[in-house]
């Protein structure tokens, strides 16, 4: 059979990035003269959140220069969901917003099991980005190019559903997108089709995963669309990439659990970088001296390491008789706790300490740390030394 050189090219640029960033340089791609090379592509596009989202926008772009190799687009997302106070307000996924915009056909759902493609819609091509849902194998047989996925990692490191979470609860300093195909009946188990250069991650000590987010859905979006116009789905490569990684980590499904803090067992730096990646971490905090009632407290803000002006004053002794654990907080002798804007401190298992700015308690609204634990009479000791009161909780509650 003839063959002929394919130039890769890049179709749709992402925005300028806070740092330099650059794709896997692919040059010359050998296809064979594949008949399917120029059939139209029906895409059933299965997603729900912000990321899912820019890689849809990107997608529709690309249908519109594409000269007909996309067809049509389907919307897959998942059903509206009841939240706030009550259930009283309805949310929809960001998606299904933009594929009214662009006035896609749109399907939800919350289960694949009695959910087919429309008859009429001759799908063939599933691209499944940022979803929660597996793609069934009866779905993806039934599409004649099989389906897609856009993974926000350098695959095989952090498979699983939480990969962005994951890179900043691990402290990573560089990240990555990959494009695979979607598995018959494993998550992040497809061929590697294309993946981005090590990208490093602005800020890492600081960013957020909302941020990181961010700045990961157009390189994905991009990467995507290069995937496609290159026809890389036609004929995976025979060679796995390699990585060479020093290191692997999955990426779990998050869980209530997930944001429960250990004083005793975590240090301040794992905790900060906790709460970058998933906000309102919590603890139980006892209450009353039979210590039969326990609250929940969310940190909110200002959660971080203390610096040395927070420690200012005190005694070291003092703060090296305080236990591993156990929060507390120094404040003046004369200053009334219930109104107080001190900081909540910890310290942490490898003897750092955690500064925490402000708490909600559970059944209140959210204030100043010591003025919300000194409203809820959550302190067990305050003890008066020199110029300032010592005040601790109990020991937070590790089981619920």
């Amino acid at each position: 059979m003839r063959a002929v050189w394919h130039q890769a090219r890049c179709i749709a640029r992402p925005p300028r990035p806070p740092r330099p960033r650059t794709l896997k340089p692919y040059g010359l791609r050998w296809f064979s003269l594949d008949p399917r090379y120029d059939i139209p592509l029906r895409i059933l596009f299965c997603g729900t959140d912000e990321f899912s989202a820019t890689s849809l926008k990107t997608l529709h772009n690309y249908r519109e220069i594409s000269d007909g190799h996309i067809a049509s687009i389907d919307v897959a997302t998942k059903t509206d969901k009841r939240v706030g106070r009550g259930l009283k307000q309805i949310a929809s996924p960001p998606i299904k917003t933009l594929a009214r915009e662009l006035d896609l056909p749109l399907h939800q759902f919350d289960t694949f099991t009695s959910w087919s493609p429309p008859a009429n819609s001759s799908i063939n091509l599933v691209i499944a980005v940022s979803f929660g849902l597996k793609v069934p194998p009866r779905i993806l047989r039934a599409c004649e190019f099989g389906g897609l996925n856009v993974h926000p990692s350098l695959l095989p490191d952090l498979k699983g559903a939480s990969p962005i979470e994951s890179a900043i609860i691990h402290g990573y300093k560089q990240t990555g997108v990959t494009v695979q195909t979607l598995h018959l009946t494993k998550f992040d188990e497809g061929q590697v089709l294309a993946q981005t250069s090590r990208m490093t991650i602005p800020q890492p000590d600081y960013i957020t995963a909302k941020q990181l987010r961010g700045l990961l859905a157009p390189v994905g979006a991009n990467l995507l669309v290069q995937t496609l116009d290159q026809r890389l789905y036609l004929e995976p490569p025979k060679s796995t990439i390699d990585l060479k990684l020093s290191y692997m980590h999955t990426a779990p499904k998050l869980s209530p659990e997930t944001r429960h803090v250990d004083f005793a067992n975590m240090s301040a730096s794992h905790i900060c970088r906790l709460h970058r990646a998933v906000p309102k971490l919590w603890f139980m905090a006892r209450q009353g001296e039979d210590n039969t009632t326990s609250l929940r407290v969310v940190l909110e803000e200002g959660v971080r390491q203390a610096q040395d002006f927070d420690l200012a004053g005190l005694d070291e002794s003092l703060l090296a008789s305080v236990r591993i654990g156990i929060p507390f907080a120094f404040v003046p002798v004369r200053q009334n706790l219930s109104e107080s804007k001190a900081s909540l401190l910890v310290k942490t298992a490898e003897g750092s300490i955690l500064s925490v700015s402000e708490l909600t308690v559970a059944g209140k609204r959210k204030a100043p740390s010591v003025a919300a634990l000194a409203q809820a009479q959550l302190f067990s000791k305050v003890v008066e030394v020199g110029t300032v009161k010592l005040c601790e909780l109990r020991p937070p509650v590790m089981s619920i």
